[in-house]
């Protein structure tokens, strides 16, 4: 799960948009609209085409601007965004609708659109307080392109405003974590934890700076922290795993069974079952994972039992080859 959150998303420990939220931002840019005549929240699902004549634009731009809105909600943002779109062309110098827009883009991956729509909105809504939600997703949007510096700038600016916006702090202690800045990451995530003490993806990520120091029993315990939080989560648990069969050596076939290597074993393989992307290097990249913990990473997914899992989950035989289709 990558990490890189804003006020448009819900809580993930990563940098990836796979649960995010925009209510936030929905809230926002349906301020001082009303309900259009005519079109209901159930019409809202369906294809709509707008009137282009003259008189109609502005009428037809605020209908789909409110429809964007009403699906966002519901959670149908394949559906909200080419209506924002159309909107945004009837409409092209509506701040509210740029702040939605830019949300709607950021949600489904459209990341350098995203960046443009909510400069356009900074810019376009200068000093209002609305903006703050902006500073936050641009922010975000930033670390995402590994922008790193301007993520810091942005955030900093938008958490003067909002200093109890949790996500938007994660986001600039991972941008801070990015840019090898350990203390100034390790005092956002602590400040969010004073907030809220269970906030686990902060919790994790204490963790992945406190490995990189070199402190492997304070990193192992955060993540057990936060896999009391969240007992699903499969980041934490395949760290500790890593962790413990580096620092036990379990790559010695002599160690292979003491207690601590089988269970680290287990315990590697059912987080990779849980989330498979995890038994790649480029998935542990973009969960923000150090270059340490990595190259530990790396020689786990080479043990025999692990490498037999990876191999069935990608449908490989041993050698890394596809399975022989011939009898």
């Amino acid at each position: 799960m990558p990490k890189f959150l804003s006020a448009f998303h819900s809580v993930s420990n990563t940098f990836s948009y796979s649960k995010l939220a925009i209510g936030a931002a929905v809230a926002l840019a349906s301020t001082g609209i009303g309900v259009m005549p005519g079109r209901s929240l159930a019409q809202a699902v369906r294809p709509y085409t707008p009137n282009l004549s003259p008189p109609s634009i502005q009428q037809d731009g605020l209908a789909l601007f409110e429809e964007a809105g009403q699906l966002a909600q519901l959670g149908r943002y394949e559906l909200a965004l080419p209506r924002a779109k159309i909107a945004a062309q009837l409409l092209p110098d509506d701040v509210r609708l740029m702040r939605l827009l830019g949300g709607l883009l950021l949600q489904q991956g459209e990341l350098e659109q995203a960046v443009l729509t909510l400069e356009r909105a900074k810019a376009a809504g200068e000093g209002e307080e609305a903006n703050t939600v902006v500073l936050f997703a641009l922010g975000s949007a930033y670390g995402q392109q590994r922008r790193y510096e301007l993520a810091i700038a942005t955030l900093n600016e938008a958490l003067k405003a909002e200093p109890d916006e949790l996500t938007g702090r994660f986001d600039l202690g991972n941008a801070y974590w990015m840019t090898g800045q350990l203390d100034n990451a390790l005092k956002q995530y602590e400040e969010i934890l004073d907030k809220d003490a269970e906030f686990w993806p902060a919790v994790n990520n204490i963790g992945l700076v406190r490995y990189e120091q070199g402190n492997v029993d304070q990193a192992i315990a955060q993540w057990k922290q936060a896999r009391t939080f969240n007992e699903t989560a499969a980041e934490p648990q395949l760290a500790i795993a890593v962790a413990n069969y580096r620092r036990y050596n379990c790559a010695k076939v002599q160690n292979r069974s003491s207690a601590v290597c089988r269970n680290s074993i287990a315990e590697g393989r059912t987080a990779i079952n849980r989330e498979p992307p995890y038994s790649t290097v480029e998935h542990l990249v973009l969960n923000l994972w150090g270059k340490t913990l990595i190259e530990d990473a790396k020689a786990f997914f080479n043990d025999a039992q692990v490498r037999s899992l990876i191999n069935e989950i990608n449908g490989t035989d041993s050698t890394g080859a596809p399975p022989s289709l011939t009898p």
